[in-house]
């Protein structure tokens, strides 16, 4: 993964360091890749982070809409909730 940095905000709340970056590009194997561009992270076998020390593996519970200001996200091929 390659990123540019953008941004830099010392935060006086806790004495740490915010750095926004631009994602510039993202290396995927072509078996973790789908046709519509989605990456498959359990297939590639990615790890997570939360925290400063703590890693987890993923597991995909769902695929949910794009998030509105007035609707609830909603599992795709379903009505939305209101």
């Amino acid at each position: 993964m390659g990123a540019l940095f953008r941004e830099k905000h010392e935060l006086a709340t806790n004495g740490t360091t915010l750095v926004i970056a631009e994602i510039i590009s993202v290396s995927v194997t072509k078996e973790c890749l789908s046709s519509d561009g989605f990456a498959d992270l359990e297939k590639a076998g990615s790890l997570t982070c939360s925290g400063l020390d703590s890693y987890h593996h993923t597991v995909q519970l769902s695929s949910l809409s794009y998030a509105k200001p007035d609707s609830w996200p909603h599992p795709f091929g379903q009505p939305e909730i209101s």
